[in-house]
């Protein structure tokens, strides 16, 4: 993996945590047919699949050759 694709990766991940955290907080009537803790569980594991992404993508960046 070459530098850019893991900055892309390093966004895409932040992205992912940010979902991860509205998802639970979201608007009155999106998602109303789940319950509250399967959008908490999304969020759990939106946010550790970013951060995971992330900690990856940055091993790439400072990877000595």
């Amino acid at each position: 993996m070459n530098k850019p694709v893991a900055f892309f990766s390093m966004v895409m991940s932040a992205l992912f945590v940010a979902l991860g955290i509205m998802i639970p907080l979201r608007p009155r009537g999106m998602f109303a047919s789940l319950p509250q803790y399967t959008l908490i569980l999304m969020g759990v594991l939106l946010v550790a699949y970013g951060i995971f992404r992330f900690f990856r993508a940055y091993k790439m960046i400072n990877k000595k050759d």
